[in-house]
């Protein structure tokens, strides 16, 4: 969590309560949260602020923007090594996979590519039944 404090003073913004906050809020989330979701959870920061300070993470690439099944905006924090996601289409869960494609993409089309997002989405196991 430290890593993305120091980021965030490094790009010329103050370290304050509000910040970080929302920071260890989603440092300790398992999955990407929506602005909503960070509200509800912190408890020295309103909606607006939430909103904003978000925005300003965006910006300095300290979160990233994932969409979920239900087409609703989260956001995780940008850690060095990439993650992909499957999502549930019915429940919403999200589960990280470790598969990567990013070589054979490279080595088909020729590109250089030097960034990828990566989702999948379909039913889980549970939702199946």
């Amino acid at each position: 969590m430290e890593k993305f404090l120091d980021k965030l003073k490094q790009s010329g913004f103050k370290l304050t309560r509000q910040r970080t906050e929302i920071i260890e809020v989603l440092h300790s989330a398992r999955y990407p949260m929506t602005v909503r979701d960070i509200h509800n959870v912190c408890n020295y920061t309103d909606f607006a602020s939430v909103y904003r300070n978000i925005e300003l993470f965006n910006k300095a690439g300290l979160v990233r923007k994932v969409f979920t099944g239900n087409r609703i905006a989260g956001y995780e924090l940008q850690y060095d090594s990439h993650k992909h996601k499957i999502i549930c289409l019915k429940c919403g869960k999200i589960k990280e996979i470790s598969i990567c494609c990013v070589g054979q993409v490279q080595a088909e089309t020729g590109f250089n590519i030097s960034e990828h997002i990566i989702e999948f989405k379909g039913i889980c196991p549970e939702c199946a039944d």
